[in-house]
């Protein structure tokens, strides 16, 4: 929907393209929507490669990182220093998805994605206040105080958002052992172990060159 929104307010009356800078937008939900999608088909168990969402998703970031990284171009200090922060945070995320994929089986890659997906949400959304506060605006874009304070203001938000995850994190753990779900035998807990031993298992195939 965001994209579509995206392209109709690029329109004039015309039906002509007017407004280019939306056509980044475009290219950025149009990276997510793809990773979306690759997912539901891995979760509904269709025939694609391995990996292949863990991928999508990499893709998705590297197109938002390098679209933010040329969208600063003749902006005033204070707009590209939030840009920046935020380029940092998508960077991040682009390499807790190799290591999603890396250390499939290890919930840590997968918590530390989904921490910068929410940075990068709490962060967006605060950057709107910023830039387009909805009161007079009392933020001088060129001014080194107020770039000190966004600076602040982000490393709260970085702290905030990590405690965030770690309280869903044990909220989770303690519904799942109310429930006995990670109990010794249970199967979710077999099929974790499973998925840890076996990269050992074909390490050892390799080592001593037999085939099973």
């Amino acid at each position: 929907m965001a994209a579509v929104r995206e392209i109709v307010t690029a329109l004039d009356n015309n039906w002509k393209w007017v407004a280019f800078g939306n056509a980044q937008h475009v290219c950025m939900f149009s990276g997510y929507l793809l990773f979306y999608l690759i997912g539901m088909l891995a979760d509904m168990e269709y025939h694609i490669p391995p990996y292949v969402d863990d991928a999508f998703g990499i893709l998705a970031l590297t197109t938002e990182w390098l679209l933010f990284a040329n969208h600063l171009h003749g902006m005033p200090p204070l707009e590209v220093l939030v840009h920046t922060l935020l380029g940092n945070v998508i960077k991040g995320g682009i390499l807790m998805g190799f290591l999603v994929i890396w250390k499939k089986s290890q919930i840590l890659p997968v918590l530390g994605l989904a921490y910068t997906i929410l940075f990068q949400g709490t962060w967006f959304w605060h950057v709107g206040f910023i830039l387009f506060p909805p009161w007079k605006s009392t933020w001088n874009a060129e001014s080194h105080e107020h770039m000190t304070i966004a600076t602040v203001i982000f490393i709260a938000h970085l702290f905030l958002n990590a405690v965030l995850i770690l309280i869903l994190n044990a909220f989770i753990a303690r519904r799942l052992r109310g429930r006995k779900c990670l109990a010794k035998d249970s199967m979710e807990r077999r099929m974790l172990l499973s998925q840890d031993e076996e990269p050992e298992k074909e390490r050892e195939i390799f080592r001593n060159g037999t085939i099973p």
